[in-house]
């Protein structure tokens, strides 16, 4: 094995893949793939939303440790060691939340940092300030006083053009040994599909205007949380999220080929895996925002593909719940690297070698900011409201730093979806889980406060 691949999507719920049972045939490529693979079933996501939760895939660390998900500046990354371990490393982030500013482009060789065009990124930026002042001054007015923020406006890369670039640098660097990472954002809203292939997805066409209207209403109901979506709606809405899935998959598809073509195919790692998922009303909001701007820790967020073909290894399926906090120790016993003095999570190693394929787990844990409307964006403050999500077993417990919203307890075995909080009928499990939470919140911003001392009087030293 010479090379490692890593390739998040952003948005994407594994329940959504064909492979996993889903009723469209949404992804052909990947079942493909999944077939020569390790499969976890039950991976599960550190946070819902993108800047949290990739702290962790690429820093193994949670993300309110050591000074917060806002940067991973100063942390070992995976580029790091891979780049201090004699590899070619190249990463196409195509979100301005994961560029250089915030640490992501550290130990890259090579940074494709967000968007081609910086005017896009500032027209963008722009149209998103003024948006979320009218939802500020009009929530509760009619949603024809938003303005509107089209597709085109959104500063993604599609996947066919972010291919072009990986296909130009894998020219010049296949025959060395390399770490590439590709975020795709094709899955994340706005959806924008080609229309011949939302017809063979859903059997069914859509008009250039209709498209424009789900967006907008997508959009409206994020912002403004009381839009009604009406099953007509949420059935476009998930058609056309599931396109995306279809139209990312034959770009995935092409990779393949070009690896194939290269020949480097048979020496490489290829891990698949999201940021998070996405809700559709199942928990009465749309997209990963949460409802009333708190956030929501379900497994429609939570639950992540993660999909290892590692050459010489044989296909399997794992159904024991694993974190994503593994991922980083995992790949690096994969690739026989000495691992940060710093790192929280284990790898999966132990699983993978295992014939029992249901072992069960420490407790896993999930974190994000309580109100989305912070989620640290300039920078993580050491008494920011929280909400922790733990599981072990048959339990899930979500604690909300917060006396006005309630914990939930959920009885994942019998209550796979969520749908029924016992948490009066099991106070006493309850009360360990808030416990250990509690605990663990009051100790990671004692560990904060010290990193934010540390790391004033080292850029006093500096300056």
């Amino acid at each position: 094995m010479k090379n490692l691949i890593l390739i998040t999507i952003d948005s994407l719920r594994p329940d959504h893949l064909s492979f996993s049972g889903y009723r469209k045939h949404t992804s052909p490529n990947i079942d493909k793939l999944c077939k020569k693979s390790i499969v976890f079933t039950n991976a599960i996501s550190t946070a819902p939303y993108t800047k949290a939760s990739f702290k962790s895939i690429f820093t193994g660390l949670y993300p309110f440790s050591f000074g917060g998900y806002n940067s991973i500046k100063g942390l070992e990354s995976l580029p790091i060691i891979f780049n201090e371990n004699g590899f070619k490393t190249a990463g196409y982030p195509n979100i301005p939340i994961l560029s250089a500013k915030y640490g992501y482009r550290e130990g890259f060789d090579f940074f494709l940092d967000p968007i081609l065009k910086e005017n896009i990124i500032k027209h963008f930026l722009k149209k998103m300030r003024i948006f979320s002042i009218f939802v500020e001054l009009f929530k509760h007015l009619p949603p024809i006083r938003l303005p509107l923020i089209k597709i085109k406006d959104f500063p993604y890369l599609k996947a066919e053009d972010v291919n072009k670039h990986v296909f130009r640098w894998l020219n010049n660097h296949y025959n060395e040994p390399f770490f590439l990472w590709i975020h795709y954002m094709d899955i994340h809203y706005p959806y924008n599909p080609p229309k011949e292939l939302y017809y063979i997805l859903n059997n069914d066409k859509i008009s250039s205007t209709e498209l424009e209207r789900i967006n907008q209403l997508l959009l409206k109901r994020i912002f403004y949380n009381n839009i009604n979506i009406n099953k007509y709606d949420l059935e476009k809405l998930v058609a056309l999220y599931d396109t995306e899935i279809r139209y990312l998959d034959d770009k995935i598809g092409d990779l393949i080929n070009f690896l194939e073509g290269k020949n480097i195919f048979d020496e490489t790692a290829i891990i698949i895996t999201s940021d998070h998922g996405e809700e559709f009303l199942e928990h009465g909001a749309i997209g990963h925002t949460g409802n009333n701007f708190i956030t929501h820790m379900y497994d429609e967020l939570l639950k992540v593909p993660l999909i290892l073909f590692i050459p010489g290894y044989k296909s399997k399926i794992i159904n024991s719940p694993v974190s994503m906090i593994d991922l980083v120790p995992t790949i690096l016993d994969l690739f026989n690297f000495e691992k940060p003095k710093i790192l929280e999570g284990n790898p999966l190693q132990a699983i993978i070698d295992s014939r029992n394929n249901s072992i069960v787990t420490e407790f896993i844990i999930s974190e994000a900011s309580l109100y989305n409307k912070e989620r640290g964006t300039i920078q993580i403050k050491p008494d920011e409201k929280r909400v922790v999500s733990l599981r072990i077993g048959k339990w899930k417990y979500t604690y909300y730093e917060s006396s006005q919203i309630n914990d939930e307890l959920y009885d994942t075995k019998k209550d796979p979806y969520e749908q029924q909080n016992v948490i009066d009928e099991n106070l006493d499990v309850a009360k360990i889980l808030r416990e250990y939470i509690v605990k663990r919140i009051s100790k990671t911003r004692q560990i904060h406060i010290k990193e934010k001392i540390r790391q004033s009087i080292k850029d006093l030293k500096l300056n």
